[in-house]
């Protein structure tokens, strides 16, 4: 339900938290990420360490000491990756949430009552709330996970996509294709295929499929709505709950019950440079070379039209770099 996890990204941000405010909002600072948890939020500071704000009905805002690298957030408990690997949880534990598996990880989602990771040798594991089967991921390697209410979804290095869990609403009933980005929401799925378009399968109470057209770099999955990040860092939203994304650049998104969190970016600081001066002949070089790649970031002026990336998108990048990181 809660399936995208905050990522540690090399430059920091600040957090921007919208929708029903006992979500809770963070202290005023730079973070590395943000997660949304059922009715609270949840951040990695500059240091690495964490810190939480909203609801703590199960002691969830009880963050754990030392310094993290990824975080994620379920219905009222966390998820974080330790700096050397190790997994750490807090928070409600009648599901066995808590119970977190030995090991080495590289990436987390948190679900309503269960949780999934990656493992360094690329294997998946699941804990938590298992009715359906939803922490029982398939064998074999997958590079993305998402957990929704009572199912999973996995991103293979191949680009296919697996479900496992409640098969309610049709989410095992994946369309044919490769993708580079999946969500879980409650009980329905969203994927980006490889042209950066969007796609959902599921059930779609509340419109939660009826998903905007254009490209997306990322997408994040919440129970009746659901947020996209656009290859120009804007982000949109969709769905029953009304919560308008906010304005702006942003280099991630989690979405909760009823609130979002995103993390700031610059758009222009191409090559997320963390020494000053933050913009320099490289962010063009950078830019350069997603131009030359077919990256849709380098879709600066956000066209829903092929072609994506045209002579306008340079235009675009100058006006941004001329701007500068606020």
């Amino acid at each position: 339900m809660l399936s995208c996890c905050g990522i540690l990204h090399a430059q920091t941000g600040q957090a921007v938290r919208w929708g029903l405010a006992q979500g809770g909002t963070l202290p005023a600072g730079n973070y590395r990420a943000v997660a949304a948890g059922g009715v609270f939020t949840i951040g990695i500071r500059e240091d690495g360490t964490l810190v939480a704000a909203g609801s703590n009905s199960q002691g969830q805002l009880q963050v754990p000491s030392g310094q993290f690298v990824a975080v994620a957030g379920g219905s009222a408990f966390g998820v974080a990756i330790r700096t050397d690997g190790t997994l750490a949880a807090w928070g409600e534990s009648l599901s066995g949430q808590l119970d977190v598996p030995e090991g080495t990880f590289s990436s987390i989602s948190c679900g309503k009552y269960h949780a999934l990771a990656i493992r360094t040798d690329g294997t998946a594991v699941g804990w938590g709330w298992n009715a359906w089967g939803m922490s029982t991921p398939p064998p074999g390697q997958f590079v993305q996970v998402s957990a929704g209410e009572e199912h999973s979804m996995g991103l293979r290095p191949d680009g296919t996509v697996e479900v496992w869990g409640g098969p309610w609403g049709g989410v095992t009933e994946i369309p044919p294709g490769t993708f580079k980005r999946i969500a879980a929401g409650a009980w329905y799925c969203l994927a980006i295929r490889q042209d950066g378009s969007v796609t959902g399968w599921g059930g779609n109470a509340m419109g939660v499929l009826d998903f905007p057209g254009g490209t997306f770099v990322d997408i994040a999955a919440s129970k009746y709505w659901a947020v996209g990040v656009r290859p120009d860092t804007s982000i949109i939203s969709w769905g029953g709950t009304g919560y308008s994304a906010p304005s702006g650049s942003f280099a991630s998104v989690s979405v909760g019950e009823n609130h979002g969190v995103a993390l700031t970016t610059c758009y222009s600081n191409c090559d997320q440079s963390t020494t000053a001066p933050v913009l320099t002949a490289n962010d063009f070089q950078c830019f350069l070379n997603a131009f030359a790649a077919n990256d849709l970031r380098a879709n600066c002026d956000g066209s829903t039209l092929a072609p994506w990336l045209t002579a306008n998108d340079f235009q675009c990048f100058l006006n941004r770099f001329a701007i500068g990181c606020s």
